[in-house]
């Protein structure tokens, strides 16, 4: 699709293919681009056609996190000469379009695949966490700047990776550190799913992950995305019971009578398009 200039949006065979298109800068986080990634991912939630979206970078870095001018538009702000209500405002109003665009991939219903390769840095380790699964090269390397560049949780809020990490040691010191860490260490602390060898390894696991997911019913697969996420915020008697309703809803549905049909014809299930 042609109405992006900071990204790239694809859809076929049931994927969509949203990349990440600054590489000269790093594929840093400008406002455009984050307004960007919200309209991206606001589509493909509403596209039936898509059954999972992969999300990967162009050029050497996945993203070094918000662009310098972005930051430096907020601190602008802080120094108008102003009463600070309105300047107070004006930052928030700046900072709610920054997670507005996270909140657009965690509200996807569609499982989301993420490549990483480079450098993981800042507020986009705040958007991979929001994705589903994530896979990176063993050259990949991730950081969280808060401390180091002054900032708290409210500029850079790390808000979705203590919900997939659960090792808050490790968050914690990274954060309060602003150290660097490998993609094995990633790994070992549940940031990211896999570790392959270059980027051509790693696309062929995310295109091969991607076709699987897009051949699966799609209204079982978000049911699925649906119910381990509201597991994961709620205790299990809430999550028992809502497991209840997803099952009654998959057990009069369609797809299920498909499946068994084809298993019973020895044939592969053709699932139609469609959201649960």
């Amino acid at each position: 699709m042609s109405d992006f200039t900071t990204m790239e949006l694809h859809v076929d065979s049931r994927i969509a293919q949203i990349v990440l298109n600054r590489p000269d800068d790093r594929n840093t986080l400008t406002f455009a681009m984050l307004s960007e990634l919200k309209k991206a991912f606001e589509q493909v939630s509403e596209d039936s056609r898509v059954h999972v979206v992969v999300l990967i970078a162009a050029g050497k870095d996945f993203s070094s996190g918000i662009d310098l001018k972005a930051q430096e538009e907020i601190f602008a702000i802080v120094k108008k000469n102003v009463e600070t209500t309105r300047r107070g405002r004006l930052v928030r109003e700046k900072i709610v379009l920054i997670q507005k665009a996270i909140e657009a991939v965690v509200k996807c219903p569609k499982p989301i695949i993420a490549a990483i390769q480079g450098e993981c840095i800042g507020r986009s380790i705040d958007l991979i966490a929001a994705c589903d699964i994530r896979i990176a090269v063993a050259d990949a390397t991730f950081a969280f700047r808060t401390g180091r560049l002054g900032q708290s949780f409210l500029v850079n809020p790390l808000i979705y990776l203590p919900k997939v990490v659960r090792n808050q040691s490790w968050i914690k010191e990274m954060t309060y550190t602003g150290s660097r860490c490998d993609a094995d260490m990633a790994f070992q602390n549940d940031l990211i799913s896999r570790v392959c060898k270059n980027r051509e390894e790693m696309m062929v696991a995310v295109t091969s992950i991607a076709k699987s997911i897009a051949a699966k019913s799609p209204i079982a697969v978000q049911a699925n995305k649906k119910l381990m996420n509201y597991a994961r915020d709620h205790d299990l008697e809430d999550t028992v019971a809502t497991g209840l309703n997803f099952q009654q809803m998959l057990i009069l549905g369609q797809d299920l009578q498909t499946a068994i049909a084809a298993h019973r014809d020895k044939k592969k299930p053709e699932f139609k398009s469609g959201r649960s």
